[in-house]
């Protein structure tokens, strides 16, 4: 039988698909069948001195300083706006805060009151004082008076969001440390409304547990012994004291909230001012109780 040749291998075909997969080795390598990496425009002619050689450079450079002035005028004008927008946003959340702050300091006074009507209530039931003072019922605001008075925490989310977007490089130093320093106030607020919402909670265990409906927590202090009278008291006391220390801290608040919008950033200038604020709020119940005195002087 004739000898049949052995096909080589590693040899395909002309025609064969993996010859037309092969990669084209003389085409890749070629610097003429690469795409340039850079489109390079280059001079009509070469200059031919050096007047023409200078001439050229300055072309060149007052393109490129046109070209920068013009990136960081879009640039200085984005940031201006962006500043603009932020503080337009700082403001309206003081504005809003000062409105609800008053609201919220009407809300603690009337808890305040509650609690000394019960404590009153407490201690003349331990004292056995006659004719004995009715424990009052929980405390609740009216339709007409809930839609008015509650306490809300004041907002920061304004200054949160910028501070965690890095936008407060947008402020001046000065104006930045101002609302750093509100800031401040803020998040002592909200940590006495915890200590506050921790009172309510120990406040109503102590009811309920002295209450003969523990749903209801009123309890019939007429039934309760001394230790358990104390008890209550020592509750509500406490739960006053807490109301006390948050309502200082929201009118702390409220002075820094005010001096920032008044343009008050320095730390000392808002010291002076939350100093002034609360001597005019200390001598204001002193005037009106010399005022309600009636006169001991003889008429002439």
């Amino acid at each position: 039988m004739p000898n049949r040749a052995e096909p080589e291998i590693g040899q395909n075909p002309v025609g064969s698909p993996k010859a037309a997969a092969l990669p084209d080795t003389e085409t890749s390598s070629s610097p003429e069948g690469s795409a340039p990496m850079l489109d390079v425009h280059p001079l009509h002619r070469a200059p031919h001195s050096w007047k023409e050689f200078f001439l050229h450079i300055a072309t060149i450079s007052v393109g490129l300083l046109i070209a920068i002035g013009l990136e960081q005028s879009v640039e200085f004008a984005h940031r201006h706006h962006e500043r603009i927008r932020l503080r337009e946003d700082l403001r309206a959340e003081g504005l809003l805060n000062r409105e609800r702050i008053g609201a919220a300091v009407e809300y603690l006074d009337a808890r305040q009151a509650w609690d000394v009507r019960a404590t009153s209530a407490a201690r003349g039931a331990a004292r056995h004082v006659k004719p004995m003072e009715a424990y009052p019922e929980p405390f609740k605001l009216d339709s007409a008076l809930l839609r008015r008075l509650r306490f809300t925490v004041p907002s920061a989310t304004a200054w949160t969001v910028a501070r965690n977007s890095g936008s407060v490089v947008l402020l001046p130093s000065a104006e930045a440390a101002g609302y750093t320093r509100l800031n401040y106030f803020q998040e002592q607020v909200l940590d006495f409304y915890l200590e506050f919402l921790k009172a309510n909670v120990a406040l109503s265990a102590v009811e309920a547990r002295l209450s003969v409906d523990p749903a209801v927590r009123h309890p019939d202090i007429a039934t309760l012994d001394g230790s358990q009278l104390e008890q209550l008291a020592a509750a509500l006391m406490t739960h006053y004291a807490d109301i006390g220390q948050l309502k200082k801290n929201l009118l702390l608040f409220r002075d820094a909230n005010d001096a920032v919008l008044d343009g008050i950033y320095d730390e000392d200038r808002m010291a002076q001012y939350l100093w002034q604020r609360a001597n005019a709020m200390d001598q204001a119940p002193a005037h009106a109780a010399s005022e309600a005195e009636p006169s001991t002087t003889p008429k002439r």
